[in-house]
């Protein structure tokens, strides 16, 4: 089993992403989970059913094109920041013993630390473990921007 996460959403705040750390470790799930669950943030398309959602209308910003998804900004800054650096971590040691990398995410998110000894690890991954709906991060766009880029004369 390989848990998908949705952390960061415009309603999400800090101690869930307490809670949600939490919840990994104590169900011995920390080998389980693909770092970069810790920080998906909610993608928002055209047509989303949640555009004409009134309770995210506070939140909503401008269309990216880049980003194929409307922005939206949590009420906390602090959050979106957070995102930026889980992001930007766990897809700089996607290829990190997956206890360090859960151990800095705790430290993050402002969890206690805890006994990782107890952590089952060796199971069974996926080779990718981008897998899912969420923004592409900078570093992916970057990928696909120089792919698509006319080749210099």
């Amino acid at each position: 089993m390989r848990p998908s996460f949705l952390p960061f959403t415009p309603w999400t705040t800090q101690q869930q992403l307490v809670d949600l750390v939490d919840f990994v470790y104590e169900h011995d799930l920390v080998g389980s989970v693909d770092p970069v669950q810790y920080s998906i943030r909610l993608l928002l398309p055209e047509g989303s059913l949640l555009l004409g959602h009134p309770d995210l209308a506070p939140h909503l910003g401008a269309w990216d094109a880049a980003r194929m998804t409307y922005d939206w900004r949590s009420p906390d800054p602090a959050l979106d920041e957070l995102q930026r650096e889980l992001a930007a971590y766990v897809e700089a040691h996607a290829d990190d013993d997956v206890l360090t990398t859960y151990a800095r995410v705790r430290e993050l998110v402002g969890a206690a630390p805890v006994d990782l000894s107890r952590c089952t690890t060796g199971r069974p991954r996926l080779t990718e473990s981008w897998f899912c709906c969420a923004e592409p991060t900078d570093v992916q766009l970057r990928a696909v921007e120089l792919v698509s880029r006319p080749a210099a004369r």
